[in-house]
């Protein structure tokens, strides 16, 4: 895992580098990732800097607004949200605000549990599991008397 991330705007460049140092033995936000092989975090000081071009990718971020936009569509977390819109007493952009920080909260704890969740498992095995519970939910969903 990389730290001490700095950015350094280049001359005549579009995009800055990005500088980071190698800290050795640590894992996302911290997290002991196991291979620190008897290094301290001293040595992430004399760990070479590397530099690499920030950038997002389009397909991904496409592909997981998508699918994230249409699982929320009618979800408990919009219909409340639309309650609360509702009430004249409320004011909109207040809801909004408290609505779109509790979704980017719930996203970091998503990615930090599947950060962790990666450390120890096959990608195949997570995505196994969570293929069933879909399943699983479905199927009690149509099971369950009206």
């Amino acid at each position: 895992m990389w730290t001490h991330v700095k950015a350094i705007p280049l001359p005549n460049s579009g995009s800055p580098l990005t500088a980071t140092r190698e800290a050795p033995g640590r894992g996302i936000l911290g997290f002991n990732s196991g291979n620190s092989a008897g290094r301290t975090a001293a040595s992430a000081a004399e760990a070479p800097i590397r530099l690499s071009r920030t950038r997002v990718d389009l397909k991904l971020f496409a592909t997981v607004f998508a699918t994230i936009f249409i699982a929320e569509l009618g979800d408990k977390t919009q219909l409340a949200t639309l309650l609360y819109a509702s009430d004249a007493a409320h004011p909109r952009l207040t809801v909004f605000v408290a609505s779109a920080a509790a979704l980017v909260v719930a996203a970091a704890v998503a990615v930090l549990a599947g950060s962790i969740v990666a450390e120890y498992l096959n990608p195949n095995v997570v995505r196994w599991v969570a293929g069933l519970g879909f399943i699983a939910v479905g199927l009690w969903v149509l099971a369950s008397p009206q």
